[in-house]
């Protein structure tokens, strides 16, 4: 369990994170934010690398317990992750086990284990400049699980993998989840419909949201239409279109999430809104409109 408190980090002029608090104790939490929002400053903290410049971070064993943040165990994994050319994959793997403080009787079955569950044991001897991009991150995400970490993130830890690849490690972190909470930054709405329980929002180093993720897409409740392509136009302006998709009868239709308006504009909106059909909000809408108030509020201000 890890509880973050007020957290604050500055650059300079630049407030990169301001008063983040948050406890994470099982699952896995989806973190979103726009490029820019905090979310690899807050990993960077969490991860020891970076130091705060304000708040506090507790960090608790399974039964609760306070643990200091030396005894307890992070595995991470950057969005820039990269391996040494020369090394081969065996040897990286001894390299990050013995970063990591491993005792070195246990690191063969540790790496063995880390491996098979990313599907790389055939490429342990390759040297890491012949892996494929893919292989790369997946040799990242390997990593992480070595020394049976008490908390996991991962910073866009899909980015390059192939549709398989990407199957393989919702497997993964399907099977983690039971073990240690996972914190999963991500752009891709899909892997946190798969395999997030909450959902962490981050918007220009603001907390705006941690709760449940069926109450991220309860925020945009009866504001989600699909209307057929050639009325989106009437009304994008109290708007905004989502995606593209095709109706039964093959015709291209908008999902539109309607935005706040005046009194004055409501009329207006209604009436195209006629010729729409209303359907249920997904984690995507809830998490634009969102961020699409807190630009509001902020302009107003």
């Amino acid at each position: 369990m890890i509880i973050v408190k007020d957290l604050k980090k500055n650059y300079r002029k630049k407030c990169a994170l301001k008063g983040v608090s948050f406890s994470v104790s099982q699952g896995v939490t989806g973190v979103l934010g726009p490029n820019g929002s905090g979310k690899t400053t807050l990993f960077r903290i969490l991860a020891g690398i970076l130091g705060q410049s304000g708040g506090e971070i507790y960090f608790r064993d399974k039964n609760g317990v306070a643990v200091s943040a030396e005894d307890f165990r992070i595995g991470y994994i950057s969005q820039a992750f990269g391996l040494i050319p020369d090394y081969t994959l065996w040897e990286h793997m001894e390299y990050f086990a013995c970063l990591k403080g491993l005792e070195k009787g246990e690191w063969q079955v540790e790496i063995e284990q880390a491996l098979e569950a990313v599907h790389l044991s055939d490429e342990k001897g390759t040297k890491c400049r012949k892996l494929s991009g893919g292989m790369v991150r997946r040799a990242g995400i390997a990593q992480t699980l070595l020394g049976r970490p008490d908390l996991i993130l991962l910073d866009e830890p899909t980015v390059g993998l192939d549709p398989e690849e990407r199957l393989r490690f919702q497997d993964i972190i399907r099977e983690r989840k039971v073990q240690c909470p996972v914190l999963l930054a991500t752009h891709l709405i899909e892997d946190v419909m798969e395999l997030c329980n909450q959902a962490l929002v981050l918007s220009k180093g603001e907390l705006l949201f941690h709760d449940e993720i069926e109450k991220l897409a309860s925020l945009a409740e009866g504001r989600v239409y699909l209307l057929p392509e050639e009325e989106f136009a009437r009304c994008k302006e109290r708007g905004m279109k989502v995606k593209n998709q095709y109706g039964e009868d093959s015709r291209q239709q908008v999902r539109f999430l309607r935005l706040d308006e005046t009194k004055a504009d409501q009329t207006s909106v209604e009436s195209v809104l006629e010729k729409a059909r209303p359907v249920p909000p997904q984690i995507e809408d809830g998490y634009l409109y969102l961020l699409r108030t807190q630009e509001k509020r902020q302009n107003v201000g």
